[in-house]
């Protein structure tokens, strides 16, 4: 056995456990998760710091629906943006979610595409303990980590900061 899949096997065997200790999402954690939020910064990997006008949002969760509008530039400088719906449930330990309509400017590549509604939910494990409410978004490079005050979302590139508004 090889050297790195025996460390492999072993950081595999460490996330499972850490996962199954990990309290799933309870049936009431979509009140908190419900409210508007604004977009008030994006901090890159490299600890780059961005607001707005460089980077605006805005996003909703209702009890069965949520929504998010974002504006920002590319590397280049060009435009890129996002507009989606999807209905939602949360509970049971799960996160999943229906596109609804979604619509993307410049994002991985040019020009404006089309998100596809979907038949069938896709869902994703969803933790909740004392400092909030974790989940991934299906389909999608995104952790998402609710707090009272808000969420971050998370991706490879960056993370998203949310403030609740009141």
């Amino acid at each position: 056995m090889s050297e790195r899949f025996l460390r492999a096997s072993v950081f595999a065997s460490i996330a499972a456990l850490a996962l199954a200790a990990a309290p799933a999402a309870r049936a009431s954690d979509e009140k908190e998760l419900m409210g508007s939020y604004a977009l008030t910064k994006r901090v890159t990997n490299d600890g780059k710091e961005l607001k707005a006008p460089d980077v605006v949002g805005f996003a909703t969760f209702t009890k069965t629906h949520r929504t998010v509008i974002m504006k920002w530039k590319d590397a280049e400088g060009q435009p890129v943006s996002i507009a989606f719906i999807a209905s939602y449930t949360l509970g049971g330990g799960k996160y999943c979610e229906n596109t609804t309509y979604g619509v993307q400017s410049n994002l991985g590549a040019p020009g404006v595409s089309y998100d596809t509604p979907s038949e069938t939910p896709a869902c994703t494990v969803a933790l909740s303990d004392a400092s909030g409410l974790a989940f991934d978004i299906p389909g999608e490079k995104l952790r998402l980590r609710v707090t009272r005050e808000g969420f971050v979302g998370t991706t490879p590139r960056w993370s998203d900061h949310w403030e609740k508004v009141k």
